[in-house]
């Protein structure tokens, strides 16, 4: 009798977008930049450039972004890159190393897992902005006191503008008749709220 047992291998870009413990964002970034990685293996120009094959392990984005992340380095790995004898970079030493096929396919797999994950996190978004604020519920009492506060607030700043406008036109007065030679009394601004003009020494006695 023979036993047969089927079992999917997932690859390393499935075992880092499935892992639940990983937040979203911390997989896009490292998707991110596999996916610039592999571009220039896949690039027949930049593929010639040892500086497109070599990865320094004590850069920051490279040591936060893909060596934290074991899948990472995984398929890193599976495209033809060896860590160097003092384990500080990460390198495909000769072009010829490069496994192409490999490189191709993660490419796409990478490219897909980017996009679907980047749609994802753009749809959560903007249906949390889109989310309707809960509709505070007030009892009759609480309603008639929040109207009275309103109508209180109007009318505060309504009298604040009117005595900004009182204090503009006294403005104006005074420089008319500091300046003016053919000025001649008249109603001020205060006089004209209160309906009354006021009279100076000169009106009533003249000028001796």
């Amino acid at each position: 009798m023979t036993l047969r047992i089927s079992a999917t291998c997932a690859s390393p870009v499935q075992t880092m977008v499935q892992d639940g413990a990983l937040p979203a964002q911390q997989k896009i970034d490292c998707l991110k930049l596999l996916k610039i990685v592999l571009k220039n293996l896949a690039d027949p120009t930049k593929s010639q450039d040892i500086k497109y094959r070599q990865l320094r392990l004590e850069n920051e984005k490279i040591r936060t972004k893909l060596a934290i992340h074991p899948p990472a380095m995984q398929l890193l790995k599976s495209v033809g890159f060896v860590e160097s004898a003092d384990d500080s970079v990460l390198q495909i030493t000769e072009a010829s190393s490069i496994v192409a096929a490999q490189v191709e396919t993660s490419l796409q797999e990478v490219t897909d897992a980017l996009g679907a994950m980047t749609s994802a996190a753009t749809a959560a978004t903007t249906t949390t902005a889109k989310k309707p604020a809960t509709e505070e519920k007030l009892s009759e009492k609480q309603k008639a006191r929040r109207l009275l506060e309103q109508k209180k607030e109007q009318e505060r700043l309504k009298e604040k503008e009117q005595r900004k406008r009182n204090v503009e036109l006294i403005k104006q007065d005074k420089f008319v008749r500091e300046n003016d030679e053919n000025w001649t009394s008249g109603v001020c601004a205060a006089a004209g709220k209160s309906g009354s003009s006021i009279s100076t020494f000169r009106d009533k006695y003249g000028e001796n």
